[in-house]
Parts: structure tokens; C-alpha cells; sequence
């Protein structure tokens, strides 16, 4: 998943940023992460997330869908690399 591509940041509420989703199965879905942790490992990371709105209809239980967490990984991964490559990029300037 790559930002302006499969999802964008758009304005939320009291300076928090959705997320909307312009690709694949879950298209126009706009949600946001709420609580980041790291595990006691070091290792792995946790994460919720809230959906703020869907075109799914109210059978859909993003908290029991497999996929819909994946695809939330994989739009978190890609957020937190670019930050990554932001600071490190910043630290050599």
C-alpha cells in the first residue's frame, strides 16, 4: 500500500488524520488508528484501529475481518517507513 496511490490522509477531528482507502476490496473506506504498542518483545507492534465510514454495509465486522487487518498493517508499515526515511533523510541534511 502506498500513500496517494491505495489510501491518502485526509482531515479528521482535534488534529487527527483519517485514512481513506482509493484501492482494492475495501475502497472508500475511511478509518484511523487509534492506540500504537509496542509488544514486551521489542519486536511487534500492536494496533487498533476505528472505521469512521464504509460501503461495506453493516454486515461487515472490520474487527473480525482477517483481511481488513492486513490491509491496515500494511497501510500502517508503509506510514511508519516513510516517517523512517523522512527523519533519517533530515539527520543527514
Amino acid at each position: 500500500m502506498k500513500q496517494d496511490i491505495d489510501y491518502e490522509l485526509i482531515p479528521g477531528n482535534n488534529d487527527h488524520w483519517n485514512i481513506r482507502i482509493k484501492t482494492g476490496y475495501y475502497i472508500e473506506t475511511v478509518f484511523n488508528f487509534g492506540e500504537l504498542k509496542v509488544g514486551e518483545d521489542g519486536e511487534t507492534l500492536t494496533f487498533t484501529s476505528d472505521v469512521v465510514s464504509d460501503v461495506l454495509g453493516e454486515d461487515w465486522k472490520p474487527h473480525e475481518d482477517i483481511d481488513w487487518h492486513h490491509t491496515t498493517g500494511e497501510i500502517l508499515y508503509d506510514i511508519l517507513e516513510q516517517q523512517v526515511a523522512k527523519t533519517e533523510d533530515e539527520q543527514t541534511d
